[in-house]
């Protein structure tokens, strides 16, 4: 992938269906701002003391960190992945999970603990809302993935820059109605936030509705 992609790669359905993601002129303008703000603040403290140097080498640092922050929100699309993880089923079981294809399910992957928190590739992500019974859901393994589907998984530049890269799909249900799968991630530099970069299969609406 390319460090200046901005848009979600579609796999196997319709990209305009999707809501748009933040567009490229958009993000150029949030960065442009932050590097003139940089840009006069460097000026200010341009000559100063080794007190001011110092401030001057944290601001840079955190500058940084926001334009890098600015561009990730530009690679995928946001998506309210809490609210598919709080979904359960009649028995009390979540209706989705996610897991790193990299790793096998089980265990510390695709679990989700009685108290809600959804393991994947040895993180953690919060649900919020605790299974039925609080017993620990051990999901059966994960749909078959298009080769796109899997170049991105796999992607070294995805890998490097994301907390954990996952697969969000319907455990108990997948192999009889066919629901979309879907790559997600969350990036290091916008913690708490979920990007999906692909998703396939036949019922888009199922993801859709949370991807904004």
């Amino acid at each position: 992938m390319s460090k200046n992609s901005t848009a979600i790669v579609a796999v196997e359905t319709i990209d305009s269906a999707l809501s748009e993601p933040a567009s490229p002129d958009q993000l150029l303008v949030e960065a442009r701002a932050v590097l003139d703000r940089h840009r006069a603040t460097m000026t200010a403290y341009r000559g100063g003391l080794p007190a001011e140097r110092q401030a001057a080498k944290e601001i840079r640092s955190e500058d940084r960190a926001e334009v890098r922050s600015i561009h990730m929100s530009g690679i995928g699309r946001r998506i309210d992945l809490i609210a598919l993880l709080r979904q359960r089923d009649q028995q009390g079981r979540p209706v989705w999970t996610v897991a790193d294809p990299k790793e096998s399910v089980g265990r510390y992957n695709g679990i989700i603990s009685g108290d809600g928190i959804l393991h994947v590739g040895y993180h953690e992500v919060e649900t919020g809302r605790p299974t039925g019974g609080g017993k620990t859901f051990d999901p059966s393994p994960l749909p078959p993935l298009p080769q796109e589907a899997r170049d991105l998984a796999t992607d070294p530049w995805i890998r490097r820059r994301a907390s954990w890269v996952g697969v969000l799909y319907q455990p108990q249900t997948w192999r009889e109605v066919h629901p979309d799968p879907a790559i997600v991630v969350e990036w290091k530099s916008r913690p708490g936030e979920y990007y999906c970069l692909a998703v396939w299969g036949g019922d888009r609406a199922v993801i859709e509705e949370f991807v904004h």
